[in-house]
């Protein structure tokens, strides 16, 4: 079920451009945005103190994956990502394993997707990660 609503997601972000390719909706920038993670794969993230999120800025990147702060490079093209690199802290805690999802998939997605305050981070067609922009 969760599978269904992440793809429909998906497919509705891809289908809401206009004609001539920009979307109906103000989105938020890639950059300078803070997105908190809401889904990894099919799972959702609850909001909480500690709750993932990613700060893009101009070929870099920085956040937090749960447990350990996190940075690293990106190129992007047009709807196109490649992660270069990612450090991160090494400290233990619960939410490790959320954590090694998401930073896993962030290295794994090819394709990124915005569409009004939803960030979207797939490999080819499969949703991997899916932010909402925070407001502040």
């Amino acid at each position: 079920m969760k599978k269904a609503l992440i793809l429909a997601l998906f497919v509705t972000v891809s289908a809401c451009a206009s004609p001539d390719g920009q979307t109906e909706m103000a989105e938020p920038p890639m950059d300078g945005t803070i997105w908190m993670l809401k889904h990894i794969g099919n799972t959702e993230i609850a909001n909480s103190p500690t709750q993932p999120f990613i700060k893009f800025d101009n070929g870099t990147f920085q956040g937090f994956g749960g447990c350990n702060q996190f940075n690293g490079g990106y190129s992007k093209e047009k709807d196109r990502i490649r992660v270069k690199q990612i450090t991160a802290t090494k400290m233990y805690c619960e939410a490790i394993d959320t954590e090694q999802r998401f930073l896993s998939n962030l290295q794994r997605g090819t394709r990124i997707q915005i569409l009004t305050d939803k960030l979207l981070v797939a490999e080819g067609e499969k949703p991997l990660l899916l932010f909402k922009a925070k407001k502040l």
